[in-house]
Protein backbone atom coordinates (compact mmCIF):
# COMPACT_ATOMS: atom_id res chain seq x y z
CA UNK A 1 0.00 0.00 0.00
CA UNK A 2 1.47 3.63 -0.60
CA UNK A 3 -0.23 4.77 2.04
CA UNK A 4 0.72 4.11 6.13
CA UNK A 5 -0.87 2.36 8.15
CA UNK A 6 -3.67 3.80 9.96
CA UNK A 7 -3.25 5.74 12.78
CA UNK A 8 -5.41 6.12 15.80
CA UNK A 9 -4.92 9.26 18.55
CA UNK A 10 -5.88 8.76 22.10
CA UNK A 11 -6.42 12.33 24.31
CA UNK A 12 -7.27 12.04 28.06
CA UNK A 13 -10.59 11.70 29.89
CA UNK A 14 -13.78 11.08 26.60
CA UNK A 15 -11.40 12.10 24.20
CA UNK A 16 -10.45 8.44 22.83
CA UNK A 17 -9.71 7.42 19.30
CA UNK A 18 -11.60 4.23 18.28
CA UNK A 19 -13.06 2.04 15.64
CA UNK A 20 -15.02 -1.01 16.98
CA UNK A 21 -16.80 -3.77 14.48
CA UNK A 22 -14.80 -1.13 11.60
CA UNK A 23 -12.68 -1.69 8.71
CA UNK A 24 -10.40 0.88 8.50
CA UNK A 25 -7.98 1.68 5.55
CA UNK A 26 -4.28 2.18 5.30
CA UNK A 27 -3.75 6.28 5.80
CA UNK A 28 -6.44 6.76 8.16
CA UNK A 29 -6.43 8.71 11.18
CA UNK A 30 -9.20 8.47 13.61
CA UNK A 31 -8.32 11.31 16.56
CA UNK A 32 -10.00 10.82 19.51
CA UNK A 33 -13.22 9.85 17.48
CA UNK A 34 -15.57 6.92 17.84
CA UNK A 35 -16.46 4.73 15.04
CA UNK A 36 -18.47 1.95 15.24
CA UNK A 37 -20.13 -0.54 12.48
CA UNK A 38 -18.60 1.81 9.26
CA UNK A 39 -16.42 1.26 6.65
CA UNK A 40 -13.57 4.05 6.42
CA UNK A 41 -11.71 4.20 2.91
CA UNK A 42 -7.47 5.60 2.52
CA UNK A 43 -7.03 8.82 3.38
CA UNK A 44 -10.03 9.45 5.77
CA UNK A 45 -9.52 11.75 8.50
CA UNK A 46 -11.77 12.39 11.18
CA UNK A 47 -11.70 14.76 13.84
CA UNK A 48 -11.78 14.69 17.73
CA UNK A 49 -15.51 13.81 19.57
CA UNK A 50 -16.95 13.51 16.00
CA UNK A 51 -19.18 10.05 15.98
CA UNK A 52 -19.48 8.42 13.29
CA UNK A 53 -22.05 4.83 12.70
CA UNK A 54 -22.94 2.19 10.35
CA UNK A 55 -21.60 4.54 7.92
CA UNK A 56 -19.12 4.36 4.50
CA UNK A 57 -16.77 7.37 3.93
CA UNK A 58 -14.67 7.03 0.77
CA UNK A 59 -11.34 8.28 -0.14
CA UNK A 60 -10.12 11.37 1.32
CA UNK A 61 -13.24 12.59 3.28
CA UNK A 62 -12.55 14.66 6.07
CA UNK A 63 -14.74 14.84 9.12
CA UNK A 64 -14.12 17.76 11.36
CA UNK A 65 -14.83 17.94 14.89
CA UNK A 66 -18.08 17.28 16.81
CA UNK A 67 -19.50 16.06 13.35
CA UNK A 68 -21.95 13.12 13.84
CA UNK A 69 -22.68 10.49 11.20
CA UNK A 70 -25.51 8.01 10.73
CA UNK A 71 -26.06 5.17 8.56
CA UNK A 72 -24.67 7.47 5.59
CA UNK A 73 -22.68 7.21 2.36
CA UNK A 74 -20.05 9.86 2.18
CA UNK A 75 -18.42 9.80 -1.33
CA UNK A 76 -15.11 11.30 -2.32
CA UNK A 77 -13.13 13.91 -0.76
CA UNK A 78 -16.20 15.48 0.71
CA UNK A 79 -15.28 17.58 4.17
CA UNK A 80 -17.96 17.51 6.94
CA UNK A 81 -18.04 20.68 8.54
CA UNK A 82 -17.25 21.85 12.79
CA UNK A 83 -20.84 20.09 14.58
CA UNK A 84 -22.31 18.60 11.27
CA UNK A 85 -25.05 16.23 11.48
CA UNK A 86 -25.97 13.67 8.81
CA UNK A 87 -28.39 11.25 9.33
CA UNK A 88 -29.45 12.41 12.32
CA UNK A 89 -32.64 14.47 10.89
CA UNK A 90 -33.65 13.23 7.30
CA UNK A 91 -35.74 16.15 6.22
CA UNK A 92 -32.72 18.54 6.71
CA UNK A 93 -30.56 16.15 5.14
CA UNK A 94 -33.07 16.18 2.22
CA UNK A 95 -33.42 20.32 2.35
CA UNK A 96 -29.65 20.28 2.13
CA UNK A 97 -29.59 18.83 -0.92
CA UNK A 98 -28.62 14.80 0.23
CA UNK A 99 -30.68 11.86 -1.07
CA UNK A 100 -31.96 9.56 1.43
CA UNK A 101 -32.90 5.99 0.40
CA UNK A 102 -35.96 4.31 1.69
CA UNK A 103 -34.15 2.64 3.84
CA UNK A 104 -33.05 5.73 5.59
CA UNK A 105 -29.24 5.72 4.52
CA UNK A 106 -27.97 9.08 3.79
CA UNK A 107 -26.14 9.50 0.49
CA UNK A 108 -23.78 12.57 -0.11
CA UNK A 109 -22.24 12.79 -3.26
CA UNK A 110 -18.65 13.41 -4.42
CA UNK A 111 -17.70 17.55 -4.13
CA UNK A 112 -21.04 17.93 -2.77
CA UNK A 113 -20.82 21.13 0.00
CA UNK A 114 -22.37 20.05 3.15
CA UNK A 115 -23.11 22.78 5.49
CA UNK A 116 -24.28 23.19 9.37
Amino acid sequence: SPYPPAKFVHGSGDRIGEALNSAVSPGVVVSGAHIYASVLSPLVHVHSYASIQGSVLLDGVQVQRHAQIRRAIIDKNVIIPEGCQIGIDHEYDRARGFHVTETGIVVVGKGQVVTR
